[in-house]
C-alpha cells in the first residue's frame, strides 16, 4: 500500500474551477493537504490540450496526477503518461470506419461541432468546414486518426443532450461510452468513465480505495462519486447530491470533511 494518506480527485470545470476561477482559499487547502503527505488529482473532461497542458503552463493549482477525457488518460505533474484508454478509429463500420461515421452521425443529431482527442492532438471538425480552414478540419482528415481516446459534442441544451445521448448509446454502444456533461456529452472508449480512470491510476500508484475521496458537480461524475467517498458540489446536479456521502461548497470544504473523517478514525 502506498505510503500517502488520502488521494483526492477533483473535478475540474464547476468544482474546482467555479465561476471562472479558483478561489485563492480552495488553492491554500489543496497545498496543506498536499503538505500532509497526500496526494491531489484532476479528473476531467478536459482532453490533454485543454488539461493536463494547460494546467501545468499556467501553473494554476498544485498537483500530482491529471485523468483527463474522462478517464481515458492520465498522466503525472512531469507529464508522463500512467495509463491510456484508445479505440481504433479505422475499425470497419458499415461502408466506412468506425469514427467517420461516429463523427457524422454525432454532427448530424447536434448540428454543432465535434472535437476528437488522439495522442495528446485535438481536432476539431464542423458540418460546414472547408479544408482550408484554420481552426476546423475537414470530415476527410478523420482518416488520418489512428486511434482516439474522447470525442466531444456539443447540444443545445442539457435536455437535448440527454436525448442525443440516448441515441448514440442505442447506436454505438457496443464500441463506445457516451456520457451526458451538461449539455454537452463526452465520449470514451466503452467501459471508461472517471471510476474506471481512478481506479487504472491507484492501481498504478498502489493506492488502497478506502482513502481515496473524489468531488464533483455533473452527470459525468457520478460513477467516481458512486464508487468511492464522495463529495458533491452544492450547486451541481442533484443526481450527484443523491448518491454522494456529503454535499460540500467546494473543493476546499471536501478537504475540510477529509481531515475530520481522518480524525473520528482516531478519536
Amino acid at each position: 500500500m502506498n505510503c500517502m494518506k488520502y488521494i483526492l480527485l477533483s473535478d475540474y470545470d464547476g468544482t474546482l474551477r467555479q465561476n471562472g476561477e479558483i478561489d485563492k482559499s480552495v488553492l491554500v487547502a489543496i497545498k496543506e493537504f498536499r503538505d500532509k503527505g497526500n496526494l491531489f488529482a484532476v479528473v476531467s473532461g478536459r482532453g490533454y490540450e485543454t488539461g493536463y497542458k494547460k494546467f501545468k503552463e499556467n501553473n494554476e493549482f498544485p498537483f500530482d496526477y491529471v485523468i483527463n477525457n474522462n478517464g481515458a488518460y492520465a498522466c503525472d505533474y512531469e507529464g508522463n503518461v500512467v495509463f491510456s484508454k484508445t479505440v481504433d478509429a479505422k475499425m470497419s463500420f458499415g461502408k466506412s470506419t468506425f469514427l467517420k461515421h461516429f463523427v457524422k452521425r454525432g454532427m448530424e443529431l447536434t448540428n454543432n461541432k465535434c472535437v476528437v482527442d488522439f495522442e495528446r492532438e485535438r481536432w476539431a471538425f464542423h458540418p460546414d468546414s472547408l479544408s482550408g480552414d484554420e481552426i476546423f478540419k475537414p470530415i476527410s482528415d478523420i482518416d488520418k486518426i489512428l486511434k482516439f481516446s474522447s470525442v466531444h459534442l456539443l447540444c443545445n441544451n442539457d435536455d437535448n443532450a440527454a436525448g442525443v445521448c440516448d441515441v448514440l448509446k442505442q447506436e454505438f454502444g457496443d464500441y463506445i461510452n457516451p456520457v451526458q456533461n451538461g449539455f454537452a456529452i463526452d465520449v470514451t472508449p466503452l467501459g471508461v468513465d472517471k471510476a474506471s480512470g481512478i481506479q487504472y491510476l491507484i492501481d498504478a500508484v498502489g493506492i488502497d480505495k478506502d482513502f481515496v475521496w473524489t468531488v464533483g458537480d455533473n452527470y459525468n461524475d457520478y460513477t467516481m462519486i458512486e464508487k468511492y467517498h464522495g463529495c458533491a458540489i452544492k450547486s451541481g446536479v442533484e443526481k450527484l447530491k443523491d448518491v454522494a456521502e456529503y454535499v460540500c461548497d467546494d473543493v476546499g470544504d471536501a478537504i475540510n470533511i477529509i481531515s475530520n473523517n481522518e480524525k473520528s478514525q482516531y478519536a
